[in-house]
């Protein structure tokens, strides 16, 4: 048994969760489990549609999130979350907070991750991971987005540990990988012109189809002036934004979520 007085860290209260969601090949719901504070809600809505809730109400350091969803044959589904996630302070010797979300779609399927902003506080420490898992012939649409600072409470100087990792995998192969790493003050970071110049919000949304290059002239006109539309390969368009904060920045990627999914966005992120 381990020593928890050997890692007096191990001794706070941690918030642990597990959601697993299958869709099979007829689109109906095979497998549902729920572990701890990670919770799914499945609105009456025309498209087939789930909301995450995280009943611990954030994340703190040594808090484990796991969330694995994968879909089969010609199944839909969209998937958000019923609020912004939030990244608390930690204690400068704190573990990380782990998020990790798995997402698969087999066949002809179609998957539509689109959780809301992660706002991350002052001295936050967190590991976000996203593994994306697809067959040739499946659709994929994902969005991760982060807040920095609470920026109507005057919070504009931040400090903490954030790594960010986002792959895409298609029968198997990788072939898309992104990592963001800041540590230390990530405000000074973030002011510098060639990171971020000074915005505090950020949005990284990828789109994999094999018809994703008829969208490409679309998207490449919905950018605004810091953001950009990169079609990687003729199944696989990358977009990123930066905003000034979290309004402009959901004003932004609306109408791109909006044309790539080609259905209205979950009521939890209209304006």
């Amino acid at each position: 048994m381990k020593d928890l007085a050997a890692d007096p860290r191990q001794t706070l209260p941690r918030s642990e969760g597990r959601l697993q969601i299958a869709m099979g090949r007829d689109g109906r719901l095979e497998d549902l489990f729920q572990k701890g504070c990670l919770k799914a809600l499945f609105p009456r809505n025309a498209l087939p549609e789930v909301t995450l809730i995280n009943t611990s109400g954030g994340i703190a350091g040594g808090d484990t999130l796991e969330t694995e969803i994968s879909l089969a044959g010609q199944s839909k589904l969209s998937v958000s979350t019923q609020a912004c996630e939030r990244v608390y302070r930690s204690s400068e010797d704190a573990l990380h907070g782990s998020v990790t979300t798995r997402l698969a779609a087999s066949g002809s399927a179609e998957l539509y991750w689109m959780p809301q902003e992660t706002i991350f506080y002052d001295g936050g420490r967190l590991k976000r991971r996203l593994e994306i898992d697809a067959s040739d012939d499946a659709r994929i649409l994902a969005v991760e987005s982060i807040l920095f600072g609470r920026l109507a409470m005057g919070e504009t100087s931040i400090a903490g540990r954030l790594t960010d990792e986002v792959s895409l995998r298609v029968d198997g192969r990788l072939v898309w990988q992104d990592k963001t790493r800041l540590n230390g003050r990530i405000s000074e970071i973030l002011d510098r012109p060639a990171v971020a110049n000074g915005h505090k919000a950020s949005a990284l949304l990828v789109f994999r189809d094999s018809n994703a290059h008829l969208h490409a002239e679309r998207m490449v006109g919905l950018q605004t002036e810091t953001s950009g539309c990169s079609l990687l390969a003729q199944d696989l368009l990358v977009a990123r934004y930066l905003a000034e904060d979290g309004l402009a920045l959901r004003r932004a990627l609306i109408p791109a979520l909006t044309l790539l999914s080609g259905s209205s966005l979950p009521r939890c992120w209209r304006l």
